[in-house]
């Protein structure tokens, strides 16, 4: 049986810089029971010109007006665990665009706050660098129909011209609520070094030579960490844990997994517990 579902959010298009912008952006949420499989399509899109050129454009890229998308909201369409996703740019006749033209893409569930921070999940996260993405289907991140989500995207583009008639297509595939053995539910644990806040960059500029930046958290509830995905620049990176330290070059393990880090739990008050599920005891005599 193939059943299809449309939905169509309006929201306003990002300002521009002079070029004449597409339509205003939607959002169409498809669901194919046969491949079990939801399709995000959104756009049209204008991207423009990046300013400068090489790195610096890139990185860049998505502090300039239009290169980011608006936040495009719907509603997940489906009940069961999401183990696969692919990202897609492609034009009006639907050929594939460069993947170079994305600078990052992040679908948020707005119903489920992050781990770590005071904001809301980012369920899936890529980058130009990143490949198809699936996990074992004996794990997977548990949605449910009806719950409130958000897409976004910022661009790098660095060919020298604005670019019209941009759609982002991202696909995920999903295991059934009958699945059997049913699989483990497992959540995005996010961590970035330089996070402040909801609207704010994390961008921040590196001195002339060597350089480190740290963030320090504990974690708050107990939990394995069971693989790892990083964004690819040429920076070294560490994580540390109670049990193991790993390292290596974002550009050349961003695919590899780690053996399970046990978690130890850090005492958190009520108030932090809130939003983060039946797994976050906050600590006795906390407010």
């Amino acid at each position: 049986m193939f059943l299809t579902l449309l939905t169509t959010v309006l929201v306003l298009s990002p300002p521009g810089s002079g070029t004449q912008l597409d339509p205003t952006p939607t959002i169409a949420v498809r669901i194919d029971s046969t491949r079990r499989e939801v399709t995000l399509r959104a756009g049209p899109f204008t991207i423009p010109a990046s300013q400068g050129g090489g790195g610096h454009a890139h990185h860049g890229a998505h502090d300039m007006p239009g290169s980011q998308t608006p936040f495009l909201q719907f509603r997940w369409p489906m009940t069961g665990w999401l183990y696969a996703f692919s990202v897609q740019v492609v034009d009006r006749q639907g050929t594939p665009l460069p993947r170079t033209l994305i600078h990052h893409v992040n679908m948020m569930n707005l119903e489920r706050r992050a781990l770590l921070y005071d904001a809301v999940e980012r369920t899936m996260a890529a980058g130009s660098e990143t490949g198809d993405v699936e996990i074992p289907r004996s794990v997977g991140f548990p949605m449910t129909a009806g719950t409130a989500m958000g897409l976004v995207a910022a661009w790098a583009n660095d060919t020298g011209k604005d670019i019209t008639g941009v759609e982002l297509v991202v696909t995920y595939r999903w295991s059934p609520t009958n699945l059997n053995p049913r699989p483990l539910d497992v959540l995005p644990l996010y961590v970035d070094v330089n996070y402040r806040g909801a609207g704010q960059t994390d961008s921040y500029d590196l001195p002339t030579g060597r350089s480190a930046k740290q963030f320090e958290f504990t974690m708050p509830i107990d939990g394995r960490l069971l693989a790892r995905g990083d964004t690819c620049t040429t920076t070294r990176w560490s994580f540390g844990s109670t049990r193991q330290s790993l390292a290596g070059t974002w550009c050349t393990s961003r695919r590899d997994s780690a053996p399970a880090a046990k978690f130890r739990r850090s005492p958190v008050t009520s108030s932090e517990c809130g939003g983060m599920g039946s797994g976050c005891t906050p600590a006795a005599g906390t407010d």
